[in-house]
């Protein structure tokens, strides 16, 4: 049993990070979209007030993308957690209502064609 655990173990920082990796990827691929569809509506060039205000926010939600990430990877590569499915339940819920919030924040600010 003991082997089994140590095994778990070692191999659940790879798997925690393959999963958190394509979580932020999503995010990434959003943010990135939304900047692109931002582009063509004629949002973000034009620099004036608006514009500055919406490449500030492109560049927060990148910042937090990479901070959550970088957190995440160093928990896992540090520490060596072995992580329950309760807890794996609470960081995937975590996750996902980042992700949503993500789509509120753009849904939101974005004008309406």
């Amino acid at each position: 049993m003991n082997h089994l655990r140590e095994a778990a173990k070692q191999q659940t920082a790879s798997l925690y990070l393959t999963i958190v990796s394509i979580i932020q990827s999503f995010a990434l691929g959003f943010l990135l979209s939304w900047v692109k569809d931002a582009v063509e509506k004629s949002t973000l060039w034009p620099l004036n007030a608006q514009a500055l205000c919406t490449w500030l926010q492109v560049i927060a939600v990148f910042q937090l993308i990479v901070m959550t990430w970088h957190v995440n990877v160093n928990n896992a590569v540090i520490f060596k957690l072995v992580f329950y499915q309760s807890e794996s339940a609470k960081l995937l819920i975590l996750r996902v209502t980042g992700i949503l919030g993500r789509f509120i924040f753009a849904a939101r600010f974005t004008k309406p064609a």
